[in-house]
């Protein structure tokens, strides 16, 4: 198992966690699986590089590219998620069987995209109107565990914006800040990854191509190693807000997720 500390029904991976502990575990799970990882984001990652090296053509171009960025990031994400309940489960991580999981639930994911992308939206719309932020803020963090419904429970888009809501309601604080933590640390392996790209391209020229590749190749380098970090603690913090809230265990996981335990 991935950690000796146990719940009350004997399982040592699923278990209540502060989040130094789910930033720790998340480190655990990306290590012993880095490429698994990987590749699970670099099947999306590369082409969505490729579409954007296709010139600016307008805002509707910019917009349908952007939508199939966003979908495509909400399938490496769903991925993901249900690599991190293989490993729990079967201590493997199939490659095929995580997306063909997405495939099985890519309408969901499809309408969980656009709920997402209309929220964030929303967002971008109060700061515009100078509304309080902190109401879209708020509701990010109830639909935070949204991807994770849709994939490990099998629920319907809406049914899965209503969970979220359910594990977050009475943790919000302590998810809010949680996400908060999570999202600072990938920022800061972020620029780590990133830096070396950064000064290659400065030793390159300002302005020149080499120099435009090097930063291209670093973005690039970015989403697809730093990303999973964040997808694997967000799925642990709902592991922990289940194990919280209800009678979650490693049976239940494996039931929902249709996995047979090792």
């Amino acid at each position: 198992m991935l950690n000796d500390k146990r719940t009350q029904d004997g399982d040592a991976s699923l278990q209540t966690r502060s989040v130094t502990e789910i930033l720790n575990e998340t480190f655990v799970v990306y290590t012993k699986n880095l490429w698994r990882f990987v590749w699970i984001m670099a099947i999306v990652q590369l082409p969505m590089s490729i579409l954007g090296l296709i010139p600016d053509s307008g805002v509707a171009v910019f917009f349908v590219l952007l939508s199939v960025r966003h979908f495509a990031t909400m399938c490496a994400y769903s991925a993901t998620v249900y690599a991190v309940g293989q490993q729990y489960v079967t201590g493997t991580i199939g490659l095929r069987a995580c997306y063909s999981r997405v495939w099985l639930r890519v309408v969901s994911v499809l309408a969980l995209t656009a709920v997402m992308a209309a929220s964030a939206g929303l967002g971008l719309y109060l700061m515009v109107l100078v509304v309080p932020v902190f109401a879209a803020i708020v509701f990010m963090a109830y639909v935070s565990t949204g991807v994770q419904a849709v994939i490990v429970e099998g629920m319907r888009p809406l049914e899965a914006v209503r969970r979220s809501i359910d594990l977050v309601r009475g943790s919000w604080w302590r998810v809010f800040g949680s996400l908060t933590v999570i999202f600072l640390a990938a920022m800061g392996l972020g620029l780590l990854v990133f830096s070396p790209f950064f000064f290659a391209a400065l030793g390159a020229g300002d302005g020149n191509a080499a120099s435009a590749t090097l930063e291209y190749a670093g973005t690039l380098v970015v989403g697809v190693a730093v990303s999973p970090v964040v997808f694997i603690a967000v799925t642990l913090l709902y592991y922990d807000l289940r194990i919280r809230k209800e009678d979650f265990n490693m049976a239940t996981l494996a039931s929902e997720m249709r996995l047979a335990r090792t």
